[in-house]
C-alpha cells in the first residue's frame, strides 16, 4: 500500500503530528442547496465510516461522529458550524475537527456556495498547521416531494505552509415527508489528491431536524 501512504502524507489536513496514524480529513456535507428562513435553525447529527482504496485493496481508516448546526440569517444566507470527532481504526487514537462559515444561495433551493474554514485540535496537534479553506458548490435536484439528490464538489485549500490542495465529491440524498423539516441524509463521499493514485471514500448518514417549516 505504498501509494496509500503517499496519498495520506500529501493530504492537506493530514498534519505532521498525525501522519503516522493514517488519517484522512473530514469532507462530508449532509446538506443540500436550500437555505433556511431567517431566524430558524437546523441540527444534523451524523456518523460516517471512512476507507482508502488503491490497487484494488481497501482499508478502513477511521470512524466519525459529528454534529452540524445551521442558522438562517437572511433568505439567501445561512451560517453553519460543525464539530466532528474522528476515531482512528488503526490504533484507537483520534482528534477533533471544527468547521464554520457562511452558505450563500445562488438559485433558490437549487444552487448554493458554502465557504467554510476548518481546523483540528487534539493531542500533539499544532492548530496553526491545520487550518484550511474549503469552498463548496452545493446542488439540489428534487425527484419527488419527499426525495431529493444533493451532489456537491469541494476544493480544500490549505492555509499553512507546504499543504496540498484536495478535491472532494459527495453524493447525498434528502429523504422526508413533504413540507417536513426532518430529513434523513445518506451520503457517499470521495476524496482525491490530484496526481496521486488511490482515493479516500466514506459512507455516512445524517439526520436533519429544525424549526424551518
Amino acid at each position: 500500500m505504498e501509494h496509500r501512504q503517499q496519498f495520506i502524507l500529501m493530504s492537506a489536513v493530514v498534519w505532521a503530528a498525525v501522519f503516522s496514524q493514517s488519517c484522512l480529513p473530514v469532507f462530508q456535507q449532509y446538506q443540500g442547496a436550500r437555505t433556511l428562513k431567517p431566524g430558524t435553525h437546523e441540527i444534523t447529527p451524523n456518523v460516517a465510516a471512512v476507507s482508502f482504496t488503491e490497487g484494488g485493496e481497501t482499508e478502513h481508516i477511521q470512524n466519525q461522529l459529528g454534529l452540524q448546526a445551521a442558522f438562517g440569517l437572511t433568505p439567501k444566507v445561512d451560517l453553519r458550524a460543525a464539530y466532528t470527532r474522528v476515531e482512528l481504526a488503526e490504533d484507537g487514537g483520534g482528534f477533533n475537527f471544527i468547521g464554520f462559515g457562511p452558505k450563500f444561495s445562488l438559485a433558490p433551493d437549487r444552487f448554493a456556495i458554502f465557504a467554510p474554514v476548518d481546523f483540528a485540535f487534539g493531542e500533539d496537534l499544532e492548530v496553526s498547521d491545520t487550518w484550511s479553506f474549503s469552498p463548496t458548490l452545493l446542488i439540489t435536484s428534487p425527484i419527488s416531494k419527499g426525495f431529493e439528490i444533493n451532489p456537491s464538489a469541494r476544493v480544500r485549500i490549505p492555509l499553512y505552509e507546504d499543504g496540498e490542495t484536495l478535491l472532494a465529491f459527495n453524493l447525498g440524498m434528502g429523504i422526508g415527508s413533504a413540507g417536513s423539516p426532518v430529513k434523513v441524509r445518506p451520503e457517499l463521499g470521495l476524496l482525491v489528491n490530484p496526481g496521486e493514485s488511490g482515493v479516500g471514500w466514506s459512507l455516512g448518514l445524517g439526520l436533519s431536524f429544525g424549526n424551518d417549516k
